[in-house]
């Protein structure tokens, strides 16, 4: 719970929403694995992982966000409609 509540004292929407979503991908990975393809939790970790250091990075340069990967993409997107 402590790693969302410091995701959100970003001011940056976008970066919130990356963060939370990035968060919550890790801690469902075990979950995700199959349905998204992956061999292992560990290899959705590593994706997600590289997402949240690109975002942070720009976040930090005072850069604009770089777009996801489409694999960050379609992961939210499965697990948005598996918790609705």
């Amino acid at each position: 719970m402590g790693t969302e509540v410091a995701a959100l004292v970003f001011r940056d929407e976008e970066l919130r929403n990356r963060l939370t979503g990035s968060i919550a991908l890790i801690i469902h990975a075990d979950d995700l694995r199959i349905p998204l393809g992956y061999t292992g939790p560990e290899r959705l970790v590593a994706m997600t992982y590289i997402e949240v250091l690109k975002s942070l990075g720009a976040n930090l340069r005072g850069e604009q966000l770089p777009n996801p990967s489409q694999r960050w993409n379609n992961a939210v997107e499965y697990l948005i409609k598996k918790s609705s």
